[in-house]
């Protein structure tokens, strides 16, 4: 298993989820009426994180720093300013709890990546909306994650997923850049977490709104590459460059594989030629295609590469149908 899962012990991977098997195929099934403190110690998430002193030759104190050591493995997951404000994942989570009163949000999955420094919860809200005349729906999720790294903020993010192929993207709660962030130099505050959840459902209206609007708009071939090239970063090789062959031919496989994407990918027939259909093949191609493995997947279509490209490309989608 790559090692951007975490695993207990005994091998088993620190993940959870109820109901179908989600589409990077990992975790361990639960009831549907688990319980929320059940459902999180299966996934692994009760460990907790100190701030530890850090030495120096001679056993000197290093001032200003603090290792961010995670409890049950002793790791340093990261080096930090003493100003820094460690969370913990039942404090975090526990505010999450308040969203699950609420009769439209239910559990989905929850797990830990990349030794602990990512800890997240899905949950999925019953809102959702359908284009290409109600054939493509797409689900409302709420991905909260707890971050245990210097730089990162722990967040509350949208997550819309196309139920066809189980594509994702991750945005502002509002749609707009808005989004709930705690970056750890400052107290918790809970109410604010919990006002993400209505924040969220705005800002799924506007997402039905692009989606559409991408529908009803149709895309060239000779846009697509344009496309591509822009989203992928694809630029022509500079003048004093010695290996512009190597160069221009990797770019050539990236769209020669976007284009066989877009035909073939999962709800292609759904507003075929559109630019709707021509976003949902970058998503494809980073939730499905890209990676060595489900779980590295999976790291990056929530918090890497694959995250921000996905964000990029509904920008220029939306720049370019115009």
């Amino acid at each position: 298993m790559s090692h951007e899962l975490d695993t207990f012990k005994d091998g088993r991977a620190r993940m959870v989820y109820v109901g179908e098997k989600p589409w990077h195929r990992l975790g361990d099934k639960a009831d549907p009426n688990v319980s929320f403190e059940e459902f999180m110690a299966r996934a692994g998430t009760l460990f907790t994180i100190t701030l530890e002193p850090i030495f120096g030759p001679n056993e000197r104190l290093i001032p200003g720093f603090k290792s961010l050591t995670r409890d049950d493995t002793q790791e340093t997951l990261d080096i930090v300013s003493d100003k820094y404000k460690p969370v913990g994942n039942d404090l975090f989570f526990g505010a999450a709890k308040e969203f699950l009163n609420d009769k439209s949000v239910g559990l989905e999955t929850a797990g830990v990546l990349r030794r602990g420094r990512h800890v997240w919860l899905l949950c999925r809200v019953q809102e959702s909306f359908a284009v290409a005349g109600g054939k493509d729906r797409t689900d409302l999720y709420l991905l909260l994650t707890n971050h245990f790294m210097a730089g990162s903020a722990s967040s509350i993010m949208l997550t819309p997923t196309r139920v066809v192929c189980w594509n994702t993207i991750c945005m502002a709660l509002d749609g707009a850049g808005r989004r709930w962030t705690h970056n750890h130099l400052e107290a918790f505050d809970a109410e604010k977490a919990k006002a993400a959840l209505g924040i969220g459902k705005q800002g799924f209206k506007k997402y039905a709104e692009q989606a559409e609007f991408l529908c009803a708009r149709r895309m060239i071939d000779e846009d697509f590459v344009e496309y591509v090239k822009r989203v992928y970063d694809l630029k022509e090789p500079k003048e004093e460059a010695t290996d512009k062959a190597e160069q221009r031919a990797a770019a050539q496989r990236v769209i020669d594989r976007l284009k066989a994407i877009l035909p073939a990918q999962p709800g292609a027939d759904m507003a075929a030629g559109s630019w709707w259909q021509g976003f949902n093949a970058v998503t494809h191609d980073n939730d499905h295609v890209i990676g060595r493995s489900p779980s590295t997947r999976l790291a990056s279509a929530w918090y890497g590469v694959g995250a921000q490209r996905k964000t990029k490309a509904l920008a220029l989608a939306l720049e370019m149908a115009k």
